[in-house]
């Protein structure tokens, strides 16, 4: 049995100045935006770890994780944004439970897991059409959900080893409708995928240690 327990208090100030500078002299100095946030609260960890035996390895946890609330420091260029404008903290519980076995006397090791995570207020950064650089972060409402299984095994035989992995990953972002600071119009998020989260990944590597002399020369390929 694990358990853990921490507490964040983070806090967050912006002093915007944009002064008139004339051959490097500041001719006016105009204090545009001040703003501040503050964010504290405690996360943790319960977990539970059974060896069944030598070779195979049981077990499950819950964790809470916390990202702090932040400012967009960067005004739309035209738009309604006039003054940064802040966002909420994000919290998020994760389930996970997996195995870890061994096999062929510990030359071969592997790991299954399957887990469910729900994100609250769950900050999400996109673009704006007429200002391609800028990005902006908004908090969601509803529940962000994202749940999936991941399999990886590593193995070592004499000079041959190989490792391998893949996963599956269904995300949904929490309903809501975000407005988009430039324009005014809202986007409905609701159901969609969450970023940078594909539903399949695997990869494969595989390495052979030839001895060279006093060395070795291990050619990869992944």
């Amino acid at each position: 049995l694990q358990v853990g327990a921490r507490y964040t208090h983070e806090t967050f100030g912006l002093t915007d100045d944009s002064p008139t500078i004339l051959l490097g002299t500041i001719l006016l100095s105009d204090l545009a935006y001040v703003a501040h946030t503050s964010d504290s609260g405690p996360t943790g960890k319960v977990a539970l770890t059974w060896k069944v035996d030598p070779n195979n390895t049981l077990y499950a946890f819950v964790a809470t994780g916390r990202k702090a609330a932040g400012i967009n420091t960067t005004p739309a260029p035209g738009g309604i944004q006039t003054v940064p404008l802040p966002f909420s903290p994000e919290t998020v519980t994760d389930f996970e439970a997996g195995w870890k076995p061994t096999f062929f006397d510990g030359h071969l090791r592997a790991q299954f897991n399957g887990y469910y995570t729900l994100y609250k207020d769950y900050q999400l950064s996109f673009g704006l059409p007429n200002a391609p650089t800028m990005s902006f972060i908004r908090n969601l409402g509803g529940t962000t959900t994202l749940y999936g299984f991941e399999a990886e095994a590593q193995a070592v035989f004499g000079p041959l080893s190989f490792d391998a992995s893949g996963s599956y990953e269904h995300s949904s972002l929490g309903g809501a409708a975000v407005a988009d600071p430039a324009t005014g119009a809202t986007d409905q998020l609701g159901g969609r995928t969450a970023p940078l989260a594909p539903t399949w990944t695997a990869n494969f590597g595989v390495q052979y240690a030839f001895a060279v002399g006093e060395g070795t020369l291990t050619p990869r390929l992944d």
